[in-house]
This record gives C-alpha cells, structure tokens and sequence, in this order.
C-alpha cells in the first residue's frame, strides 16, 4: 500500500518577514494545489517572500516549475524578492543544476535568512 505525498504551506511573519513554511512532497502532485495556495497569498498583498523549505522532503520538476511560477507572479505584482532557505542536499542541487539558484536567494537554514533580510517590505 502506498503513502499518499502530501503537502502543507503556512504563512506567518517572522521578524517583519512574510515565511511560507513548506511541509511534505512538491511534484507533480502536490503542485497544483501548491500553485493556488500562492495565488491566494499573492492576492493578499504579498509582494517579498522567504519559502522555508527546512521539512521539504522531495522536490522534482514540477517543484521546480511551481518555485518558478511563484518567482515571476511575485514580479509580476511588483514584488521584490523570492528567497529560500533550508534546502536539502537533493533540492539544493536541483536549484543549482536549473541555475535558479542565480534568480532565487537561497540560505542554509531560516535563522541565516531572516537575519540578512533586513527589513524588506511585507506587504
């Protein structure tokens, strides 16, 4: 019997940061829902944004499109910034070998991003 992949997004600001924390599987399976989760916190306003991708379990190239998608709508809306942290090793790499990483700040862990983020607007 197989697990059904879940996924669970929560917003919450963290010193003055708006942080989307990441729980689960993204894939092609999880990313639609993934995807509208965005565009209701996008129309909320949110214009810069941290993923916490520290409980991330597995990540493939839908992940990837879905982190590509929330990128540009976020530009799109006239944001500013789109950063993660918390990767791990299989998601950083993917984030290296598509070369997002030179679009997307990433950070080892969430501590590390929240004290470079230095007072970015929420909203």
């Amino acid at each position: 019997m197989s697990k059904e992949k879940q996924l669970t997004a929560t917003l919450e600001v963290l010193r003055d940061c708006p942080v989307l924390k990441i729980v689960g599987t993204l894939d092609a399976s999880t990313a639609p829902t993934f995807r509208h989760d965005v565009e209701e916190m996008l129309s909320a306003g949110y214009k810069n944004l941290l993923l916490d991708l520290t409980l991330l379990d597995f990540m493939d190239s839908s992940g990837i499109g879905s982190l590509i998608y929330l990128h540009r709508s976020l530009h799109d809306q006239g944001g500013r910034e789109l950063w993660v942290a918390g990767c791990n090793a299989d998601v950083r790499n993917l984030l290296t070998v598509t070369q997002l990483d030179k679009q997307i700040r990433c950070f080892d862990s969430l501590a590390q991003a929240l004290d470079t983020w230095k007072g970015a607007p929420v909203r």
